[in-house]
Order: structure tokens, then sequence, then C-alpha cells
């Protein structure tokens, strides 16, 4: 999983799995990652990556400032 989130707010304080178990540290945090929109427009991220590969599909994660 791959979650970008902008740099502006906050870092995240919690990632929970649909049945409720904490996961923020089985991420991993990239700063600063620039990405470009469709329009041109640039923006900085926290790319937040999953660090263990899965086939799940269909799968909640509720991430929380």
């Amino acid at each position: 999983y791959y979650f970008a989130y902008p740099m502006a707010y906050p870092a995240l304080t919690s990632i929970l799995d649909q049945n409720g178990f904490e996961t923020i540290t089985d991420y991993t945090v990239h700063t600063n990652v620039s990405i470009t929109n469709s329009f041109g427009d640039v923006a900085n991220y926290r790319v937040y990556e999953f660090n263990n590969l899965t086939t799940q599909t269909n799968f909640t994660n509720t991430y929380i400032q």
C-alpha cells in the first residue's frame, strides 16, 4: 500500500487495519516527495509505504492524523 498525504498537514499518528490493529510501524515514511498533478501543479507529500507485500484486495485502512 502507498498513501500520499500533503506535507502541509501534520504527520499521521495512527494507521489501523480493518480489524482495528495498529499498523503504523509497518510503514516507511518518505517525506517531501514532490508530486505533479495533471494541471502541472507541484506539491510536497509524505508518502507512507507499507513494508509488507500483500495480495489483499478490498482491504480498508484508516489513516488518523
